[in-house]
């Protein structure tokens, strides 16, 4: 088992997770269990936004324990984070064979297939993923992208509309059905929809109302 790591509870509390795990993973020899500590210490590189430290942890936890799903999940958001969209792919397609009913893990294979051109495979895996969690505002939203390429502005209208009912603070949804509103020639409910944008937080939505673009934003 994991050798006695000593401290109260204050103690437990005061130093940093990065500090706790590191302890640990120096004083263990590299057993499964540590595959959990590693991990935790990859999530802690992740909220800190060092994402290529994330990866190296995350593969320790795979390498000690390679049925650790989380580490194949945590892992493709990192290598999605450095621009690695094929190493995320293999981590999710990874992740999907553990867990075939996890609706989110389809919706974050979308979002990477959006990213590479891979329509087809995007809505595949969107339907898939709605006819697991029909409530997933992003997954609407990434088939409104896929309908807008296509020229179905109507149809993306609809996705974008579906997008905010479930999750009414989705800034990008917002923005997005701004755009499409514009590319409609209804200026007015672009400039509407940007505001709310704006407001919720997303700073392209700013930057179309400070600039008052002519033609469509993209």
């Amino acid at each position: 088992g994991i050798r006695d790591y000593k401290v109260t509870g204050v103690q437990k509390c005061a130093l940093p997770i990065w500090t706790l795990a590191t302890d640990i993973i120096q004083k263990n020899p590299p057993v499964p269990f540590l595959a959990k500590i590693f991990r935790k210490r990859g999530d802690y590189f992740v909220r800190r936004q060092m994402p290529e430290e994330s990866i190296t942890d995350y593969s320790k936890a795979i390498e000690l324990d390679p049925a650790d799903v989380d580490s194949y999940i945590y892992r493709a958001y990192s290598f999605m984070k450095i621009n690695k969209q094929e190493e995320a792919l293999i981590d999710l397609n990874k992740a999907i064979g553990y867990r075939p009913n996890a609706g989110v893990l389809y919706a974050n294979r979308a979002m990477i297939e959006l990213n590479t051109g891979d329509l087809t495979g995007a809505w595949s895996d969107c339907n898939t993923c709605l006819s697991l969690d029909s409530s997933n505002a992003e997954v609407y939203n990434y088939r409104a992208i896929i309908k807008s390429k296509s020229g179905d502005l109507a149809g993306a209208q609809k996705e974008l509309r579906s997008a905010i009912r479930f999750n009414r603070n989705y800034a990008e949804a917002y923005k997005n059905l701004g755009i499409i509103s514009f590319q409609l020639n209804n200026p007015g409910e672009a400039y509407r929809l940007w505001e709310i944008a704006a407001r919720l937080g997303d700073w392209q939505a700013a930057q179309f109302i400070k600039r008052k673009p002519v033609s469509s934003p993209n």
